[in-house]
């Protein structure tokens, strides 16, 4: 993008020096009052043009970074989510079928709950850093309560693991996934946006470039 910029700048300023051809006659430099007006407005078309070839090019890149940048976020929201889904999916299953393996898979899908979270408050604006900020601190606290369930299966103690399953383990998994599913959607949106948007920019510039260039050859026939 940097490239097409300072490619769109050279262009239009050779397109202005050469226009400074207009200002020159062959006859020791006399300068007709209609040729001293065409080469003025020679100069401020390309000008114009120049200005615009840097403007669009910028403005472009921006609103590519704005895209990609979205649905960068977007897709950390849909991480977490499935990692928070996985979580639970896994303590329920601890607790039909208890083994080593399920624990292993849960705190992977704990680590992705993390990691995925921690890109969203990197990569995200200030509403995504401060849900961010909520939800680690909530995720911990459903981490304690789900060691707090496997210690109760692994007594043997029935009514202190649908005790804190209830009362603690799917209240927290609940509010958690409440959050993310909210963000995740609102995100998604708009990522979408963003790219509507930049694919509209992309459509306006092509057509402005096209008219620029048909007033700048315009310009030149008029020599």
């Amino acid at each position: 993008m940097t490239a097409r910029i300072a490619h769109d700048h050279r262009r239009a300023i050779g397109d202005v020096a050469c226009s400074g051809a207009l200002f020159n006659t062959g006859d020791g430099g006399r300068v007709s009052r209609g040729h001293r007006v065409t080469g003025v407005a020679s100069v401020v078309v390309l000008l114009g043009v120049a200005v615009f070839a840097v403007w669009s090019s910028q403005a472009t890149a921006a609103a590519v970074g704005r895209a990609v940048t979205a649905g960068r976020v977007s897709d950390d929201y849909a991480q977490a989510t499935t990692a928070v889904s996985a979580e639970q999916s896994l303590v329920l299953e601890y607790r039909l079928q208890p083994s080593s393996q399920v624990l292993a898979r849960f705190a992977q899908s704990a680590t992705a709950v993390v990691a995925a979270l921690g890109a969203i408050r990197a990569e995200g604006d200030t509403a995504d850093r401060a849900l961010a900020d909520r939800v680690l601190p909530a995720h911990q606290d459903y981490l304690a309560a789900t060691d707090r369930l496997v210690a109760a299966v692994n007594r043997g103690d029935a009514p202190t693991v649908a005790r804190v399953n209830n009362n603690e383990v799917l209240p927290s998994h609940l509010g958690i996934e409440q959050e993310l599913t909210g963000a995740a959607a609102d995100t998604h949106q708009r990522a979408l946006g963003e790219w509507a948007h930049l694919q509209r920019m992309q459509a306006l510039t092509r057509l402005a470039r096209r008219k620029a260039s048909t007033k700048a050859q315009a310009v030149r026939c008029a020599r």
